[in-house]
């Protein structure tokens, strides 16, 4: 379920974007448009939702409908903040890549933990530890974002382009309006 769900909003988020390739692979858009492209994400994320009745009352049923939630949102609060650098802050930045990216990664341990008949407490410790690697793997993606070489199949400053303002971007922000600060007011400068 989680991987057809994963694939649903890679799927999805292709559209968003207008990526030809992801990974330096033709994206569903490119080779077969937008419309066919959202039904194809809509039919994945039809079939994991098939599959959510199974598990009711474990756990796993409600963490994958939140997960889903999660992201829908995260995705909305993107757009309405696009090339907006007041709108976007480390604060927004982090609560964007949790909900956009991270929260799937936690849901996929934790809801392996349950299904494997690990206690809800240890479960949630798996959990922890996904959020973490889920957030790495975003900043690191972010990263590529500015020097990835075209082999990566992405194509440099797509980020900045499509006015998504990540880390490293927010890092020069905060940066700068602290020297503008000390600056202004006499104060040391900041390096």
């Amino acid at each position: 379920m989680l991987e057809l769900m994963h694939t649903a909003s890679l799927i999805h988020d292709d559209v968003v974007d207008s990526a030809d390739k992801r990974r330096n692979v033709p994206t569903i858009n490119a080779t077969s448009g937008r419309q066919a492209a959202v039904q194809c994400g809509d039919y994945l994320l039809a079939k994991a939702m098939e599959r959510l009745s199974l598990y009711r009352g474990s756990g796993i049923n409600e963490t994958l409908a939140q997960v889903s939630s999660e992201m829908c949102f995260g995705e909305f609060y993107q757009q309405r903040t696009l090339f907006s650098l007041h709108a976007q802050t480390l604060e927004t930045y982090y609560d964007q890549i949790r909900r956009k990216t991270a929260c799937l990664l936690p849901a996929s341990c934790y809801t392996g933990a349950l299904s494997g008949r690990v206690s809800q407490e240890k479960a949630g410790y798996l959990a922890k530890y996904g959020e973490y690697l889920g957030l790495a793997f975003q900043i690191k993606d972010d990263i590529l974002d500015f020097c990835a070489d075209p082999g990566f199949g992405k194509k440099a400053g797509q980020d900045l382009r499509n006015g998504i303002f990540t880390l490293p971007i927010l890092l020069v922000k905060e940066e700068l309006r602290v020297r503008l600060f000390c600056g202004m007011n006499g104060g040391s400068r900041v390096l």
